[in-house]
């Protein structure tokens, strides 16, 4: 799992971002990878999208953006939007208004580290930008995961 630069590397080498083991690479290492630069111009692109992400879940006070690197947004236990690496926002959809979502605006599912999200489409850039016409499909991402059983939660 790639994210942006952390702690020390941010202030001492802020052009590269060094990848983060993530919990999946810890139990298998060929998954691993380290270092990608990070231009500036995709960082400020992602930083740009982030902002974005975070107005559009301003819009609807129940929603509560989470993830400083890896933005996203859950309810009971379960996720339904995420904002990658590329700046590719994934929307969680019922199965009819995904089909809808995937022919209206003649985009594919969400990928996110080389694997498709069944249940995710990716929001193309122009919607991003448009808050107030992507705002009813978060609406509809928030209704549909909030109907679904919500997870046991983990006791610490």
């Amino acid at each position: 799992m790639l994210n942006f630069c952390q702690g020390r590397f941010r202030d001492a080498l802020p052009h590269l971002c060094f990848a983060e083991i993530s919990h999946q690479s810890k139990l298998n290492k060929r998954n691993y990878q380290f270092g990608e630069i990070m231009t500036k111009d995709k960082i400020e692109f992602w930083e740009k999208c982030r902002k974005l992400f975070s107005e559009l879940t301003d819009t609807h006070s129940e929603i509560d953006l989470k993830g400083k690197t890896s933005p996203y947004t859950s309810i009971n236990g379960h996720m339904f939007s995420i904002l990658d690496k590329d700046g590719n926002l994934g929307l969680r959809l019922p199965k009819e208004e995904r089909l809808l979502f995937l022919e209206e605006h003649q985009t594919k599912l969400h990928e996110a580290y080389g694997t498709v999200m069944r249940e995710y489409v990716r929001v193309p850039h122009n919607l991003l930008v448009n808050t107030h016409s992507l705002s009813p499909y978060l609406i509809i991402s928030f209704d549909y995961v909030k109907s679904l059983k919500p997870k046991p939660t983990k006791k610490k």
